[in-house]
């Protein structure tokens, strides 16, 4: 594979790039859209609009970067299901709830 630069100029392997946001098929974030309103964290109420598209599978576990796996999260609880201060989980209803870790 061929080598990529880093920003000191030395190459290094070529690894999968961490894409920002998931790869949208056509129309795949208007169906996204419709199914949440607002960020999945449950009770919050940004709007949809401010949100950041979270792997519900890490990417760095294997989860593929497609709608399928993308959850919108606003910025605050986007930086949460990051932390490892705090455990999230999925509910049967799609909404995402967090706890500290003790």
């Amino acid at each position: 594979m061929p080598p990529r630069l880093q920003s000191s100029s030395s190459p290094h392997r070529y690894r999968r790039p961490h894409p920002s946001r998931p790869r949208s098929q056509p129309n795949g974030e208007v169906h996204l859209a419709t199914q949440h309103t607002t960020c999945a964290a449950d009770g919050c109420a940004r709007p949809y609009s401010w949100c950041e598209l979270h792997h519900g599978t890490p990417w760095e576990d294997g989860g593929p970067t497609d709608l399928d796996n993308a959850v919108p999260l606003c910025h605050r609880h986007h930086r949460m299901a990051h932390d490892h201060k705090y455990h999230h989980t999925r509910t049967p209803t799609g909404t995402y709830t967090f706890t500290m870790r003790h």
